[in-house]
């Protein structure tokens, strides 16, 4: 059987903050690609945002191919995208089966399948083993999809459901991603963190066991923590150096220490097998301590993006995020001690958010000695505990997903979680960017980070885009 997947174009959310973009892999649809290759299906990976084709283009790819099965994947910003694309393979005369999946798949199934006709299945949850089942169905003519867990699906005017699919412990299974199915120089980290180096993103690990209120990945990827084995990992390492030039790599795991005695192990064999790479994380403030920098620097990382969310240490407990102000403070410390960047991302309009616990944010981001910091308001993804709690009488009456994003210019809704009204939290995330950035020690802090003069130019065109964005917010009127 044929199967086409396409990563539904993204970046047009971010347009006001993208100098500099990045543009990565989609790992999830490439998992997918891989693990049904083996079983002799025949596929091709369609992105047109990062290979820079139209819709029409997609069109015609896709009529060439004539794939039995074609699967769409997107984040709620990009749904409406998911929507036009869909309804234009019909309209090019596909006759065949779509498939839709990812974190707003998994949040709202139903109601996707009751807005958009042109949708025949939503997968829930990880995708490899449900779309190799329903492969293995179109490929016997098998119109009885009751036995493929995971799906919401379309049979004549009535949608049906099965049973959810757990998740799969032993990820080894899953060969890398067929990255081979794209261009690889489409791809790129923000130059920020690729430093002009040839970059990937990967995965060591699924799931997070943390309990953050304002996180979806909990529907895609679930709460254990789940780990490709150490041989698995360093393997693919080594794959994507002989054979791409690999020089930077971004560990895009939820919580990458979430074991720490793993990660130090890892490190340890970077180490011991001269891997002689540059490599960056995300990271939890209280996931940390001096031995494990220290290794972490030894092995090649030379980056942290840490989500603080909050400067205020009861709204930290309110979110789920359950870490402290002391614990931000040491492991800050720790990092420059040992020469390893930091990032630190906070947010704006946290549940049970005031004026003084916004103010405690701003001023706490200030305080951190760290190279760079983001200020972001705070979403109310749909499938997160905080949609559920405040936003879940408006599933299904959205109709403006592209301005749910972080940046785009209109919030969609009135926020019911924090007393901050639209116009306030814009004014909030402005101050933070100003206070942050705008003082000598700081604009040295970035300066001496700067390793070259197309880094600097980076920067310079990061930093009008910042200005842009403060200065749109600062005049922006109340909705």
């Amino acid at each position: 059987m044929k199967l086409a997947l396409i990563n539904t174009p993204y970046q047009h959310v971010y347009v006001k903050m993208s100098s500099g973009k990045n543009s990565n892999f989609p790992l999830g649809l490439g998992y997918i690609a891989s693990y049904v290759r083996q079983f002799g299906h025949k596929v091709q990976l369609f992105d047109p945002e990062a290979a820079g084709y139209s819709f029409e283009s997609l069109y015609d790819k896709l009529d060439k191919f004539k794939p039995d099965l074609i699967g769409i994947h997107s984040v709620s910003m990009n749904y409406p995208l998911v929507k036009q694309i869909a309804n234009g393979i019909r309209d090019n005369g596909y006759k065949g089966v779509v498939i839709y999946g990812g974190v707003h798949a998994s949040a709202m199934p139903k109601v996707i399948l009751d807005e958009v006709q042109a949708i025949d299945v939503v997968a829930v949850g990880e995708g490899e083993f449900t779309t190799r089942e329903l492969l293995d169905a179109l490929a016997d003519k098998s119109e009885d999809w009751s036995a493929i867990n995971g799906i919401y699906y379309r049979r004549g005017d009535e949608i049906l459901r099965t049973p959810r699919r757990s998740f799969e412990d032993d990820v080894d299974q899953f060969p890398f991603p067929a990255r081979d199915l794209v261009n690889l120089d489409n791809y790129r980290l923000h130059a920020h963190y690729s430093r002009g180096l040839k970059s990937v993103t990967m995965l060591s690990s699924r799931g997070c066991p943390s309990a953050c209120t304002f996180c979806a990945n909990l529907l895609t990827m679930g709460r254990r923590f789940r780990v490709h084995s150490i041989d698995y990992f360093i393997k693919e390492i080594k794959h994507l150096k002989e054979q791409y030039n690999i020089e930077v790599f971004q560990f895009v795991d939820d919580l990458f220490m979430a074991d720490i005695d793993r990660c130090k192990a890892i490190c340890r064999r970077m180490i011991a097998e001269k891997l002689n790479i540059r490599w960056l994380i995300f990271g939890r403030v209280d996931s940390l301590d001096y031995e494990s920098i220290k290794l972490m620097k030894e092995a090649g990382c030379y980056f942290i993006l840490f989500g603080m969310e909050s400067g205020n240490n009861e709204i930290l407990k309110k979110i789920g995020k359950n870490t402290t102000k002391d614990q931000a403070r040491k492991a800050i410390a720790i990092c420059n001690e040992v020469g390893i960047q930091s990032f630190n991302s906070f947010i704006i309009g946290n549940t049970g958010e005031t004026h003084e616990t916004a103010m405690d944010t701003v001023n706490f981001a200030r305080e951190l000695p760290s190279t760079f910091a983001s200020f972001n308001i705070m979403v109310p993804f749909v499938g997160t505990p905080l949609f559920k709690h405040f936003y879940s009488d408006s599933m299904g009456k959205i109709d403006n997903w592209q301005n749910w994003g972080l940046m785009s210019e209109d919030f969609s809704v009135q926020p019911l979680h924090t007393e901050l009204s639209n116009k306030e939290l814009r004014q909030y995330i402005v101050k933070g960017y100003r206070k942050f950035y705008f003082r000598p020690s700081q604009i040295w802090r970035v300066i001496k980070s700067i390793e070259s003069f197309a880094h600097f130019m980076v920067f310079l065109k990061g930093f009008v885009g910042m200005l842009q964005q403060v200065f749109l917010w600062s005049g922006k009127k109340e909705n």
